[in-house]
């Protein structure tokens, strides 16, 4: 007798990410004037904001307005205050291309400072090793990469270092949209930037909007397997299984030596064998298993027993693999049994057989996981569930009474 189903995780492929903030600083000027203060900037503000009402197609005053806005932004102390003054240069900007109908080389090179300055100091803050120092300057890190996509709204880089940000702070909703609005800005063209979206998505439980974007990587480099990767891992989270298998076996036939596709290859298999023998047999009416139905099961079983006795050779000692390994062959005889109650008298002994082949491959997995790590309560149950089914009672015996039952 079988007591209960051993639980079998998907397997999801391990495949980087993406967030990193390696990247090299600015060589930035951080240092304020000190011969000039903010007032005297203030007041120099004041004074060209009023030439320029008196002639408001001067582009050589606009200049001087965004330089002083940037000696006021570099004088205030507080990231998080300097905004309003990159909103106007940014204003300034606009208004001058409008006025000349190009870019001005000089208004360029302020804005490139300007985003040089913030971008540079939230690197340097977010390169801090210290996890204590990195929630102390969090909001600072924030403001200068806000800053930077204030003075320059098309700079990706700096988003994608905002969205990293987030993430690490654990706020992986902020990262999402952080990157949603970089995607529209660059017109969903940037592929790192939707991986990194794709990938986020899967971090938020949002597997739908995840398996899309990776689609969408696969279907422009069809083949990159690391954009396969991913959407094998989207197709797994949203439980479309038969997407995954596809996907998967394709994986397995280009890398045949990766392991990790052949272990996610079993267990999606697995998971649509189980949900076909689960419909089987408790669906109203759906009639008794036939010869058909039964070689189909038998198929499904022997192909994964066939992916498993591979890795048991390739990873003998790898304990995680051995658990999954021998929890399949015990919940693939659970589901064999079930099916019992639905077959044709002639299938009955196949049946059983084909059970008692599960469980005496299962039987010395449990061994060795329970030899391995003794003080492993689930190991020794499902030891003691195998040997009984088996009719081993003298062996089941011995456990139970180390099981305090």
């Amino acid at each position: 007798m079988i007591f209960n189903q051993t639980r079998m995780a998907s397997i999801l492929l391990v495949f980087g990410i993406f967030f990193t903030t390696s990247c090299a600083l600015f060589n930035a000027d951080t240092k304020t004037e000190n011969e000039t203060s903010v007032e005297n900037y203030e007041r120099a503000l004041e004074d060209i904001r009023e030439e320029i009402e008196n002639a408001p197609d001067s582009v050589e005053l606009k200049v001087q307005q965004a330089e002083i806005l940037f000696q006021i932004a570099k004088s205030t102390p507080v990231p998080a205050l300097r905004r309003p003054y990159y909103l106007n240069i940014h204003e300034t900007v606009n208004e001058v291309s409008a006025l000349t109908g190009s870019e001005n080389s000089e208004l360029k090179q302020i804005t490139t400072q300007a985003w040089t300055l913030e971008q540079s100091n939230g690197v340097a803050l977010l390169q801090q090793d210290d996890s204590e120092n990195f929630d102390k300057h969090f909001h600072s890190i924030i403001a200068h990469f806000d800053n930077a996509t204030t003075v320059l709204p098309d700079s990706l880089v700096t988003y994608t270092l905002k969205a990293a940000t987030y993430y690490r702070h654990g706020d992986v909703n902020k990262a999402v949209e952080t990157l949603e609005t970089a995607s529209e800005i660059d017109n969903y063209s940037d592929p790192d930037t939707i991986e990194k979206l794709a990938y986020l998505y899967l971090e938020a439980g949002n597997f739908e909007a995840s398996v899309n974007r990776y689609q969408a990587l696969v279907d422009r480099e069809p083949e990159n397997h690391h954009y396969k990767s991913g959407l094998a891992n989207a197709y797994i989270l949203n439980q479309h299984h038969q997407n995954a298998v596809a996907l998967l076996r394709e994986l397995v036939d280009t890398f045949p030596s990766r392991y990790e596709y052949q272990e996610s290859l079993a267990t999606e298999l697995y998971f649509i064998l189980d949900n076909k023998i689960s419909t089987q047999v408790s669906e109203p009416g759906a009639g008794q298993l036939d010869k058909d139905d039964f070689d189909d099961v038998i198929s499904s079983i022997d192909e994964i027993i066939t992916i498993f006795d591979t890795l048991e050779t390739k990873l003998p000692s790898i304990q995680n693999g051995l658990e999954r390994t021998a929890a399949f062959y015990k919940n693939a005889a659970i589901k064999l049994s079930q099916l019992t109650a639905i077959a044709p008298e002639e299938l009955q002994e196949e049946i059983k057989n084909k059970e008692a082949e599960l469980l005496e491959k299962a039987l010395p997995l449990w061994q060795r996981l329970n030899e391995s790590s003794p003080e492993n309560m689930d190991y020794r149950k499902n030891l003691y569930q195998v040997y009984l089914s088996l009719e081993m009672e003298e062996d089941a015996e011995a456990i139970e009474r180390s099981l305090n039952f």
